[in-house]
């Protein structure tokens, strides 16, 4: 018997070039946050359960170095094809780990 892997990938909906404090208008975005490489397969799945264009968010932290590397950025539409870039992904993507990172940097202290 073969026994899987379950792999946790955060799930974030959000809106670009919104007011802050708003809930209407802006572009929406479903940002997925995964602490470990994911697969093709994995990605285009994803995408596939959102209305809206997405971005998966994978870090990439090496155990050998203290320094850690930007993330990797993909795309995605929702009909599961992956796109070179999507400018509203990428900015709710960015304001979701400067978000993150505020948090854990406040976390800390």
């Amino acid at each position: 018997m073969v026994v899987g892997r379950v792999r946790q990938v955060a799930s974030v909906s959000a809106r670009a070039f919104v007011a802050p404090r708003r809930e209407i208008g802006g572009n929406p975005v479903t940002i997925f946050h995964s602490s470990e490489p994911t697969t093709s397969d994995e990605r285009t799945e994803l995408a596939r359960t959102c209305a809206w264009e997405s971005i998966v968010i994978e870090d990439n932290k090496s155990e050998s170095s203290a320094d850690e590397s930007p993330p990797t950025f993909h795309f995605y539409m929702p009909s599961g094809e992956e796109v070179s870039f999507c400018g509203h992904a990428a900015i709710g993507a960015c304001s979701f780990l400067a978000n993150k990172k505020s948090i854990i940097s406040h976390d800390k202290s």
